[in-house]
């Protein structure tokens, strides 16, 4: 690789970087906002990310959620931790999976909000996302567990070469 093409390399990097800044830092307004509290507005939020970002991949989405979730508030932790969650699972399907279809509902059960995402990509080793992909460290799933405990929460993920589950539950009131 000469000089203009690492120059070039280092500057989409730097570009990608500022970008991905800006989108972390709307997300944390978004979230502070007391406007935003109702789930009509989170769920609604959610499915608009998730439906830009898998139509660009050409990745089919079907996103269910339950109205009474819809019509529930919820507050400033609980929307951002889910929302994060949530952006997490998406990108990483978008990115790595392979995958043309992506499952995702949202049911309220016995005061539990209960999250599953599934796809019909080619899965991953859960155990080998932590270990060095080149310059990049695999703390995603790190963080989305964290987030998920956060919340009170469990975050559990089934992978296989037919595709990937995750399935979060936590209590609301």
């Amino acid at each position: 690789m000469n000089e203009t093409e690492k120059v070039m390399e280092l500057v989409h990097k730097i570009g990608d970087n500022a970008r991905e800044t800006i989108s972390n830092l709307s997300d944390i307004v978004w979230s502070i906002n007391p406007v935003n509290d109702k789930g009509e507005i989170l769920f609604s939020r959610m499915e608009s990310f998730a439906s830009e970002l898998l139509a660009s991949k050409e990745i089919k989405l079907n996103f269910h959620c339950a109205p009474s979730l819809l019509k529930h508030e919820f507050g400033m932790d609980i929307k951002q931790n889910l929302y994060l969650i949530f952006k997490e699972a998406i990108n990483n399907i978008a990115k790595h999976s392979g995958a043309s279809i992506v499952n995702v509902s949202f049911e309220n059960s016995n005061h539990l909000v209960k999250m599953k995402i599934s796809d019909n990509g080619r899965g991953f080793d859960p155990s080998a996302t932590n270990q060095k992909h080149g310059s990049i460290h695999g703390n995603g799933l790190k963080n989305m567990k964290d987030r998920a405990h956060a919340l009170n929460g469990n975050l559990n993920f089934t992978s296989s070469s037919e595709g990937t589950f995750a399935f979060l539950e936590f209590p609301i009131s």
